[in-house]
Parts: C-alpha cells; structure tokens; sequence
C-alpha cells in the first residue's frame, strides 16, 4: 500500500510539474512584437528582420542577436531591444536617412548625416545630394560608418548637416576641408564661410537674414562669411 500511494504521489507530481510548464510554456509566449521608430518602413518588415518568431518562448529572445540581425540592413539603426513580460517585445529602431555623398574612384558614396554608408551610385552625373569635400574616405563598406583618417570630421560633419536641415537649407557643397573653416556652397553658386561648428543656429540664422539682404538688393553667388556668428560680411565675385 505504501509504495502504491508513493508511486501514485510520485506521479501525481510528475503531472504536476508537467501541467506547470505547459502553462508557463503557453503564458510566456511570444503573441505581440511592437515596433518603434518606423517612418518608411512597415513593421512587419523590421520584425521579419528581427528574427523573431511568434509563439516562441519570450525566455529564448537574445537581445543581442536581434540587434545584429537589425543592423544587417544599412538603412536600420536599432536602438534597443525590450522584453515586456509575459508576452511582449518592443524594438526601437531609427531609419538611417540618405543625406550626402562623397566622390570617391568615379562614384558616389551615399552616406547617412552620420556618415553610415548606405550605398553606391555611378558618378557619371550630378549627385542627388549635397556633396561632402574634405573628409577623407580610406574605406566605404555599406553598414558600416565611412572609415577614415580624421574621425574628428565626422562629428563636424554630422553637426553641420544637422544644423542645415533643421533650417530648411539644402546645399550643393559642404566643405569640411578645415574643421575651423567649413565652407558651404549654396544652389545660387553663394559660397558662405561659417567658421567652425560652434554656435551653428546662430550661424544659420545670420546667413538666411542676410541671404534675403542680399537678394533683395538684386544680387546672388559671391562669399559671405558669417563665421563671427555676429556679424555677416559680404564679397562680390
């Protein structure tokens, strides 16, 4: 009787157990996958990029293998990766934007505002974008950020970029061949010296109210140095 009762509470246990994870199997199960960032790309596109699949256990998701799944397209830049439990994982991600370019052996680099490289164009025609002189590209792999010998420009470049798009200016040139003497050439041919990437808004702000001088006046190209941030200074060609 003893080992009867023993091997049915033995069993009874077994069931137990198993009946246990069966259902923390089927609670935690992956049901919703959230996606975060996305401006032109679907959801379902990121998430088919993630690796991710549905129904699966959420305790087998590895964060970081689905970051480098993400970061295998160079127009995604995953943010995170965030496990919400029991049945939930939300990815954040930034879609890299085609902002520049660079001329390099008779083509054009397409690079993101933080110089990720995202791809190549024939060079046998004028760029979509505005042209970057001054930073070297040693390397150009797409996924990856432009490798070169002046990281430093980089930065300048991303700020200068930045700077110019949130002003609404869309220029044909930016020159960073000296970080303290940035140069950008505008569609009407103006070359305008802004100085270093240093109190930029100021900058920017200075070269649209005395663009809008200038033309008023008839006049467009020629140099206007607006590197003092104070004061713009205007040269005919």
């Amino acid at each position: 009787m003893k080992k009867g009762r023993r091997a049915l509470a033995f069993v009874s246990l077994v069931v137990f157990f198993g009946a246990l994870v069966f259902v923390t199997y089927k609670i935690f199960q992956i049901r919703t996958v959230t996606v975060a960032g996305c401006e032109s790309r679907s959801s379902d596109d990121i998430i088919a990029l993630s690796g991710l699949e549905y129904d699966a256990s959420i305790f087998s998701v590895d964060k970081q293998k689905v970051m480098e799944a993400l970061s295998k397209d160079p127009y995604i830049k995953p943010v995170s990766v965030d496990i919400r439990y029991p049945d939930n994982v939300l990815i954040t991600i930034e879609e890299r934007q085609e902002t520049a370019c660079i001329e390099k052996d008779g083509a054009y680099i397409i690079i993101d505002h933080e110089g990720w490289v995202l791809r190549f164009e024939a060079g046998n025609g004028e760029p979509g974008f505005p042209l970057v002189k001054g930073l070297p590209a040693d390397t150009a792999v797409v996924g990856e950020r432009i490798g070169t010998s002046d990281t430093f420009k980089i930065g300048v470049l991303t700020r200068m970029l930045d700077a110019l798009k949130g002003a609404e200016i869309a220029p044909v040139i930016v020159d960073v061949s000296l970080a303290a003497d940035i140069v950008v050439t505008l569609p009407d041919g103006m070359r305008v010296e802004m100085g270093d990437d240093l109190a930029l808004d100021e900058k920017i702000k200075l070269m649209k109210a005395s663009r809008e001088e200038i033309a008023s006046s008839g006049k467009s190209g020629g140099i206007l140095d607006v590197s003092s941030a104070k004061k713009a200074y205007y040269r005919e060609k």
